[in-house]
C-alpha cells in the first residue's frame, strides 16, 4: 500500500482492520464517538502511582512511539540518513503524520 492509498482508507473498529475508501459506505449513519472507560481495577491501580510514575509512564509511551515511527520510517525509507529519520521525527510530532 502506498501512501496515497493509505490516505483513503480507515480503521475498521468492529476488528480494527483497515478499510479502503472504497469499501467505506459514506451514507451509513453516524455513530457517535464511543469512549473507552477503564476497568476499575486498572483505575484503582492509577491512582495508587504517585506522580512521578504517571509522568514516567508518558514518557515511557513517547519513547515507544519514537522507537516504532523511526522503524517505520527506516522500513520504508532505507535510503535516509540519520539526521533525515531524525528531521522526519521531528516534522511529524510538530505537525502530524500529513
Amino acid at each position: 500500500m502506498n501512501a496515497e492509498e493509505f490516505r483513503d482508507t480507515t480503521l475498521d473498529p468492529a476488528n480494527r482492520t483497515l478499510l479502503h475508501s472504497k469499501d467505506v459506505n459514506l451514507n451509513a449513519p453516524k455513530r457517535r464517538p464511543c469512549v473507552e472507560l477503564l476497568d476499575e481495577q486498572m483505575v484503582a491501580i492509577l491512582r495508587a502511582k504517585v506522580p512521578a510514575e504517571r509522568i514516567a509512564m508518558v514518557f515511557d509511551a513517547e519513547r515507544t512511539m519514537r522507537l516504532l515511527l523511526e522503524a517505520h520510517l527506516r522500513s520504508r525509507h532505507p535510503d535516509w540518513s540519520a539526521p533525515r529519520i531524525a528531521a522526519e521525527i521531528a516534522r511529524r510530532r510538530r505537525l502530524g503524520s500529513s
